[in-house]
């Protein structure tokens, strides 16, 4: 009994949130979408623009599903996203590339830049 509630507790421990915590400190950017994923104390937030602002979404907690997927659930796709860590392939927003906080906040204001430009009104 002894060896199953280790094994057990094993298991458990070996996918939890604190294992996560390995990307916290790095980034996505999805350029089909417009989106940045940034991993910071376990979390996701989601990065993108809306009129002329900046929006970000806490997603909640990401986890780890086995050596080369990652999963959160996502409130602005409406679902889970999976990616993965080896193609950095989403089911959900297409392929993305490593990128950093600074850098999508630089995307994202260079894109609020352009529309304002090409209004005349």
């Amino acid at each position: 009994m002894k060896k199953v509630l280790l094994a057990l507790a094993l298991i458990i421990g070996t996918s939890s949130i604190a294992d996560a915590g390995e990307l916290d400190g790095k980034a996505l950017w999805c350029p089909t979408y417009n989106k940045g994923f940034v991993f910071a104390g376990g979390e996701v937030t989601t990065y993108y623009v809306t009129g002329y602002a900046i929006t970000n979404d806490k997603e909640g907690s990401y986890f780890l599903r086995g050596t080369s997927e990652v999963k959160w659930s996502s409130t602005s796709y409406g679902g889970p996203v999976y990616l993965n860590r080896e193609t950095l392939k989403t089911r959900a927003y297409g392929q993305c590339e490593i990128s950093s906080k600074q850098i999508i906040m630089l995307i994202l204001k260079t894109i609020i830049s352009n529309a304002k430009k090409k209004n005349k009104i």
